[in-house]
């Protein structure tokens, strides 16, 4: 998101270095800057991605999309909330390899955790800096303190 506040771009910081620090050899963290497709065909730009094995990009008019990121991450902006929570959301379900998103709110201690499970899709919300978010992609857990390290500084 272009003009994004300094809470928002210190979080998304914070949430690549999480996962950069957390992926291993077999999966790739790439930032807001990257252009993903959706099963149904929206071209967007989440804050953040992980992709794991062989990267699927296909070029579009120069410019490489990502067809197979394993999770989306969103930081929840007034401007972008209700299209982040809404159209957004049930159109990167449809990417037939993701298995997660996560929607952080910026203002407060909150991340949502939505998963693919075998019946759909569940949400579980984690409010506080002792939870630990448990990221199918990567088979270990992103500690929600290091989402929001000294992000309410600013």
């Amino acid at each position: 998101m272009a003009r994004a506040s300094l809470r928002h771009n210190h979080i998304a910081v914070n949430v690549c270095s999480a996962l950069h620090q957390r992926v291993g050899v077999r999966c790739r963290v790439l930032t807001s800057d990257q252009r993903v497709v959706t099963g149904d065909e929206l071209y967007t730009y989440p804050d953040g991605l992980v992709a794991c094995g062989k990267l699927d990009v296909m070029m579009v008019l120069g410019t490489g999309t990502v067809r197979n990121p394993s999770l989306l991450y969103e930081i929840l902006s007034p401007s972008t909330r209700d299209h982040d929570l809404g159209e957004k959301l049930t159109r990167y379900k449809t990417i037939a390899s993701l298995k997660e998103v996560l929607l952080i709110e910026q203002d407060v201690v909150d991340v949502v955790h939505v998963r693919r499970t075998a019946t759909g899709w569940e949400e579980e919300r984690y409010t506080s800096l002792a939870d630990v978010v448990p990221l199918l992609t990567l088979r270990r857990g992103l500690p929600v303190k290091d989402v929001y390290a000294r992000a309410f500084e600013i």
